[in-house]
């Protein structure tokens, strides 16, 4: 039975920073209708889209200590997970603090448009590795900007994305940023075309 989503109570989860899942869930709605309400509302302090609120804004440091071979990095969470299905990404190596893939032990160079985004997924009481590749737009920018946003939004879009199929986003483990021309393809197979092409969400 849903609950009536009163003004005063959703103003004290939110000066109470609780996730937006957690509102979601207590008022048995889906996150969407919690943003729309938050809205109407005119709530404010209501924590950025993500699993849990940013201490602080992670650099993209350069130590090679955190720098893992992509194999080694995936082992060490499959001897936790136990995971029925792996996807890999294509890289050398993956940053165990900022979760960027690289063919080396350094950030990559350039500019980007797309990002596949590798998440952790419960499944029927079973652990995967899955994979959503996204278009953040069509004009190349920085590794710093696309980054900073699916860091901070990649969990709440996976999250709204798989609504209703059963599956829960875990954590998400890697971040693949390349730059390609055509349209981003879903890779893990669903369709997620609210949030597929980031670039036109972003539009105002």
């Amino acid at each position: 039975m849903k609950l009536k989503i009163s003004k005063r109570l959703l103003a004290k989860f939110v000066k109470q920073n609780k996730a937006t899942k957690w509102i979601a869930s207590y008022f048995k709605v889906s996150i969407r209708t919690i943003y729309r309400r938050i809205k109407e509302y005119g709530l404010k302090g209501i924590r950025r889209r993500g699993r849990k609120p940013l201490s602080k804004k992670i650099p993209l440091v350069e130590k090679l200590n955190v720098w893992l071979p992509t194999k080694l990095y995936i082992g060490k969470l499959n001897q936790i997970y136990h995971f029925q299905n792996i996807q890999y990404p294509p890289t050398k190596y993956v940053n165990a603090e900022t979760r960027v893939c690289s063919n080396s032990q350094h950030n990559p160079k350039g500019k980007f448009t797309n990002c596949t985004v590798y998440y952790i997924a419960l499944e029927s009481r079973l652990f995967f590795l899955y994979a959503v590749q996204y278009r953040y737009s069509h004009a190349g920018v920085s590794l710093e900007e696309i980054h900073e946003y699916f860091r901070e939004n990649a969990y709440d879009m996976l999250s709204l994305s798989l609504e209703n199929t059963g599956i829960e986003v875990v954590d998400i483990i890697a971040f693949h940023f390349t730059r390609r021309t055509g349209e981003a393809k879903v890779i893990q197979g669903f369709s997620t075309e609210a949030f597929y092409n980031v670039d036109n969400a972003r539009r105002p």
